[in-house]
């Protein structure tokens, strides 16, 4: 039994049906299948406006970064995925991937290393805490509880609500 690739869109997972086998480099076996049901992009913008932007700006505010400058590394990351999409096109989705799940990860870490740069730049000569995370996410952490993590996350959410 091989595993049955599925996509996270719209909140929510989809592919029951296996279609492209993906086999191994090393000895030719299927190792997986991709899905046969068709991604809805007008789902996937849909999710990204309710879900997504509201998450970006909790994340402006409890970074104490101006919209502007969650705006810069949104921007920053979608450039990098155009720029690595079009080096991996056509190939890459002909090999059974979607750029969105590979490149789109990589977009996402270049936006995330944006606003990293931004947050340590603002907060690198803080004479009180050089950690900007809340003391209270900083404890969470450090103590490796996983539902303080997600509570703080959460708040962080129902403030921007």
């Amino acid at each position: 039994m091989t595993t049955l690739l599925q996509s996270f869109i719209g909140g929510r997972w989809i592919g029951a049906q296996p279609a492209q086998a993906l086999r191994s480099a090393i000895n030719g076996e299927t190792v997986a299948h991709t899905h046969a049901e068709a991604l809805d992009f007008g789902e996937a913008v849909d999710y990204a406006r309710r879900v997504g932007l509201p998450g970006l700006l909790a994340l402006a505010e409890e970074t104490g970064a101006t919209q502007d400058d969650v705006l810069a590394a949104f921007v920053a990351g979608y450039e990098v995925v155009c720029r690595t999409g079009a080096l991996m096109s056509p190939g890459h989705y002909n090999h059974g991937f979607h750029a969105t799940s590979t490149v789109g990860s990589v977009g996402a870490a270049a936006a995330c290393a944006h606003h990293t740069a931004f947050s340590f730049r603002k907060h690198r000569h803080a004479p009180h805490d050089p950690d900007p995370r809340p003391a209270r996410l900083r404890r969470a952490q450090r103590e490796g509880d996983v539902a303080g993590c997600h509570a703080h996350v959460e708040s962080a959410f129902e403030r921007r609500a």
